[in-house]
Order: C-alpha cells, then sequence, then structure tokens
C-alpha cells in the first residue's frame, strides 16, 4: 500500500490459502510498537558512516549487526535525502521519510539476519544509519543497544 501521508509497507509474501500469516503473532505487537514509533518524530542521533560509500546511483543492502544473534525486528534510522525506495529482503519492511531521515521497520517471521535493499539516487555520499529499537526473537525490546550497527553493502 503506498499513501504519502503514511509511508510505505512493502509484504514479501502472502499466507495463500490454508497458510500461516508471514508475520508470526507475537510479532504484531512489536510490529505495532514500532510502527507507532515510525509515525513519529524522527529527532534522535545523526549516526556514524557505515562504510565507505558507493559510486553513482543503485541499490545497496542494509544489515542490522546484532551482538546477541537472530532478532525479530528492528526500527532503523536513516539519511532519507538518496533513498528512492525500499525493498524488503525479510518478510515485512515499512518506511517512512520525515524530513531529512528515513525510519525502516524490519520484522522476520521467525529470528533471523534483518536486512533490506535501499534503491539510493545518489550513492557518492556516505549513508548515515542509527539503530533505534529492536527487539528479540520473542518480542522483547532490548534494554540495551551497545554492539548494535548497521552494515551498507552491495
Amino acid at each position: 500500500m503506498d499513501h504519502p501521508a503514511h509511508g510505505t509497507r512493502h509484504a514479501r509474501r502472502s499466507p495463500g490459502p490454508g497458510r500461516q500469516p508471514a508475520v508470526r503473532p507475537g510479532a504484531l505487537g512489536a510490529l505495532a510498537a514500532a510502527g507507532l514509533a515510525l509515525l513519529g518524530g524522527c529527532g534522535g542521533e545523526q549516526g556514524t558512516p557505515t562504510g565507505p560509500p558507493p559510486t553513482g546511483s543503485g541499490t545497496v543492502a542494509i544489515r542490522l549487526v546484532s551482538p546477541n544473534g537472530p532478532e525479530g525486528a528492528a526500527l532503523l534510522e536513516v539519511d532519507a535525502a538518496p533513498v528512492r525506495s525500499v525493498t524488503p529482503d525479510d518478510d515485512v519492511v515499512l518506511s517512512k521519510a520525515a524530513g531529512d531521515r528515513m525510519r525502516i521497520v524490519l520484522v522476520r517471521a521467525t529470528a533471523g539476519e534483518l536486512r533490506a535493499r535501499l534503491t539510493l539516487a545518489e550513492t557518492s555520499a556516505e549513508l548515515h544509519a542509527t539503530v533505534v529499537q529492536v527487539a528479540d526473537s520473542l518480542d522483547a525490546l532490548r534494554p540495551d543497544l551497545s554492539g548494535y550497527r548497521v552494515e551498507v553493502g552491495p
């Protein structure tokens, strides 16, 4: 669903007849909380450069690096200016730009690596990313985000 006032939601797969939903029931609470944060203000730290800048326009991958292993969901903030679209590598991705920042929610049906692909108009500048919130495999928010970072690559 694309709606300028509500951001963009991408689902990787639909359940189909006789299949379970792509998002586990407990993740809906984490997703709802992250979604509310997504629609909230985008203030906070600027973040740190997450890697050398790629050259030209194109697609880059972002990946949450966790000191705790597989995770259930994450809320990230990135520079909005170069981002043209966000596509999921995981089950569900929500994104919303506000000013010069974009919030991205990544949710997995089962805990694992959280990642997505960003299509960038211009990739010559460093992409700054900040980890805002992380939910573990049981959908509990991590109280300490020390050691978490966002990796940007091809």
